[in-house]
């Protein structure tokens, strides 16, 4: 009988060697969960997507490596969202030369601009990575009047004809519309019934402009959006509210997406051990989210079309350092296991939570940083060479700095990822012994023959 193989992935922080105080059962396991293609995807903030993609005459190849990684791990390229808070400050001038223009006011806001115009050439940005990477544009919503529509009227036809049918994704209008009151993009009586009725009439204009204008793309119920792209269920109007008041009525949405934060950056309280290198503090937000979308909708795939740990961009030493990698790679795998479907990990220039800085900057250098060592693992671990579909399943621990998971593809245990989150302090005395943990792995008897091997 030929033996199989099954990896153990390991991803520690400040131990010698690893361990386990007990079990890792793995006997058993929910084959309804199998998250898609893409899982590992990722957001770029709308305003400094050129940074990231480059132009044709200038592509941003480094970030195309980092993105064709991910894609070989797992077996499917990452799905780009080009979207965040900034896509619905945009404005489209047809005889602007420069892609984009951001207009800034530092005293406001020294992460993001409070005004963006958009030129042609911005969609240049879409044929940059060789067309192998699939993108979700985020058209505005909270521009209203005639100038959001005449945005919406000239952009649709330069971002579809920049598509090829391969890697064209769902659609998105609207980011977070559910803060619009806050922040005074609408009037206090904007409710849900508002908000259902400009999504129809402008998804339904962007269908005219699609079949008109790029009618490969328009076959059948094409194309399907994101939606309703909300900063929480919670919010004012609520998702509740939203499905009733008839969003889905003509089933062009394809994705329950909702925004997934643990915190805020600004929140008193917050610490990497204890918010972020936390199990039990992800599980609880990541399972507060899950029950909520179920209730709401079982019918639609669940996704995180938003995501990272400290919302407001993030915090230095709590959003960017190694333990950011296990918090990135904990909360990926528990999303998966407690079916989410996919999950577009947020980041823009400068921003501290980024996977990567797309450019050199006076406030960052371009590179890698810690929280894409958690991406590739996810990669890693869900990868699936023969589409055959992958589920994972936590595997329970005691404690709120360890977790493990069981992966199955093609309904077979394929790998155990483990992570071990306890801080460690590197400018500490290296000499000194680390401590260290012994792992044992219950199997199911068809694999008990089957060799085990590690990596990390």
């Amino acid at each position: 009988m030929m033996l199989k193989h099954i990896s153990v992935l390991f991803f520690v922080l400040g131990l010698a060697k690893a361990v386990w105080l007990g079990n890792l059962d793995a006997r058993s396991h929910d084959p309804g969960n199998s998250i898609l293609d893409s899982f590992v995807s990722y957001s770029i903030e709308f305003a400094f997507f050129v940074d990231f993609a480059g132009n044709l005459s200038m592509p941003n190849e480094f970030s195309y490596n980092l993105l064709a990684n991910i894609g070989h791990l797992q077996r499917s390229d990452p799905i780009v969202r080009v979207g965040g808070s900034t896509q619905d400050k945009t404005t489209f001038n047809k005889s602007q030369e420069e892609g984009i223009i951001n207009t800034w006011d530092y005293q406001k806001n020294k992460d993001q601009p409070i005004a963006i115009s958009l030129g042609p050439a911005f969609f240049e940005s879409y044929q940059t990575w060789h067309g192998k990477i699939p993108y979700i544009h985020g058209f505005d919503l909270a521009t209203n009047g005639s100038e959001g529509i005449a945005t919406l009227k000239n952009t649709v036809p330069l971002f579809c004809k920049s598509l090829t049918s391969s890697n064209s994704a769902p659609w998105q209008i609207g980011n977070e519309p559910d803060q619009y009151t806050a922040f005074s993009r609408r009037p206090k009586s904007w409710n849900a019934d508002s908000w259902v009725k400009e999504w129809k009439y402008k998804t339904q204009l962007i269908r005219s402009l699609v079949k008109k204008h790029c009618p490969n793309l328009a076959k059948g119920n094409n194309p399907l959006f994101y939606a309703p792209s909300t900063s929480s269920l919670g919010g004012s109007p609520n998702v509740d509210a939203v499905w009733k008041a008839g969003l889905h009525k003509e089933k062009d949405i394809g994705f329950f997406d909702v925004h997934h934060y643990i915190a805020g950056a600004t929140f008193p309280g917050i610490t990497l051990q204890g918010t972020l290198m936390n199990h039990s503090n992800t599980a609880d937000s990541v399972d507060s989210y899950v029950k909520a979308m179920s209730s709401l909708n079982r019918n639609l795939p669940k996704v995180f079309g938003e995501a990272n740990s400290l919302y407001g961009q993030g915090a230095p030493k709590l959003s960017n350092p190694f333990g950011a990698a296990l918090w990135a790679a904990d909360f990926g795998l528990y999303s998966a296991s407690k079916g989410i479907k996919r999950i577009h990990m947020h980041q823009g220039t400068n921003y501290r939570y980024g996977s990567w800085q797309p450019i050199e900057t006076s406030r960052g250098t371009k590179g890698t940083k810690a929280p894409y060592y958690g991406n590739i693992m996810v990669a890693a671990a869900v990868s699936d060479p023969e589409r055959s579909g992958v589920t994972v399943q936590e595997l329970k621990q005691d404690t709120a700095q360890d977790s493990a998971y069981a992966i199955y593809v093609g309904g077979c245990l394929s790998r155990i990822a483990i992570i071990q989150m306890s801080a460690y302090n590197y400018t500490m005395d290296y000499t000194a012994p680390r401590k260290s943990k012994t792992f044992q792995f219950r199997l199911p008897k068809e694999h008990r023959r089957d060799r085990v091997r590690g990596s990390g």
